[in-house]
């Protein structure tokens, strides 16, 4: 393949959180992740490996990024699955080759991801170049261009049973209102759907640490070389997250450290540092709407 109709070689505007996330998954030996490696993500996973490096030259006992991230996506992995969804909604999926490891159980009936267009289509582009390409014609398999703010607008393919939602990566760029927001799309989204689970990460401010004068530069840039990308810093707690998901219709409302998780307890990645936060709530079909919430 010459560079010219190479599509990775295309100038496009991919989030560098998209980027680095996809490199991390390749060395967590994430299946289907190899898919979406290219110098693009090495470099970006290289750059911001050194911010972290110099960061924590000021601030050794920070928490590890990359183990993080991996532990992370490995619960929310084995979370998901055992919820036994017969359709899952992946919800700015990014470049995770996670529909590719939920429809190889043959339990799940439908996989819906939806992204921003560039990223779609970045996507299908990088998928058509690689093994993974007869993906593409799997009917299981749907990516649906759309902001994750407006989830019932979008022409989602509709699946009988239980649905997955989940949110990977996003709700920490979101404030407190813009997250109660969206779990009130997604309960109603999943009555409509007859029930299902909603499962997010997101470590509350309250839970962070402080990060200090030089972790400010960093942060100041890392967030231009990001294009503006910020976390909120609303003065969340777990039980404020929890409280939002119950006043928005979910029940059975739960928050774990992936580490908690008896399958990633002894994971060599659980002998690093970390800290992230997993959320899940139920909606049943028999829920009712709690009062104000439609």
């Amino acid at each position: 393949m010459t560079q010219s109709s190479d599509p990775r070689s295309e100038e496009r505007d991919l989030s560098p959180t998209a980027l680095y996330t996809a490199e991390v998954w390749v060395q967590g030996g994430f299946k289907g992740s190899q898919w979406f490696h290219s110098r693009e993500t090495r470099v970006v996973y290289r750059v911001v490996q050194l911010f972290l490096f110099l960061q924590r030259l000021f601030r050794w006992g920070l928490p590890r990024l990359k183990e993080g991230l991996i532990l992370r996506h490995k619960a929310l992995d084995l979370l998901g699955l055992a919820t036994q969804p017969k359709a899952v909604i992946e919800v700015a999926s990014g470049l995770s080759s996670r529909f590719y490891r939920y429809l190889s159980t043959g339990l799940v009936s439908h996989y819906i991801e939806v992204d921003l267009p560039p990223m779609v289509k970045t996507k299908e582009d990088w998928l058509k170049g690689s093994e993974g390409s007869p993906w593409l014609e799997d009917p299981r398999y749907s990516r649906i261009p759309g902001d994750a703010r407006s989830l019932r607008t979008l022409p989602l393919p509709q699946s009988p049973g239980p649905t997955l939602v989940l949110v990977e990566g996003l709700l920490m760029y979101f404030t407190p209102a813009e997250q109660g927001q969206l779990f009130r799309e997604v309960a109603s989204l999943l009555r409509e759907r007859g029930g299902g689970t909603l499962l997010f990460d997101l470590v509350p401010a309250s839970e962070e640490p402080k990060p200090g004068r030089f972790g400010r530069w960093m942060e100041r840039q890392m967030k231009k070389w990001t294009r503006g990308g910020s976390f909120d810093k609303s003065p969340q707690t777990r039980q404020d997250i929890e409280q939002s998901l119950a006043s928005s219709g979910f029940t059975q409302v739960r928050s774990l450290v992936p580490t908690e998780l008896p399958e990633l307890s002894e994971s060599p990645w659980a002998k690093a540092r970390t800290h992230q936060v997993i959320f899940s709530g139920v909606v049943d079909c028999q829920d009712s709407l709690p009062p104000g919430v439609s």
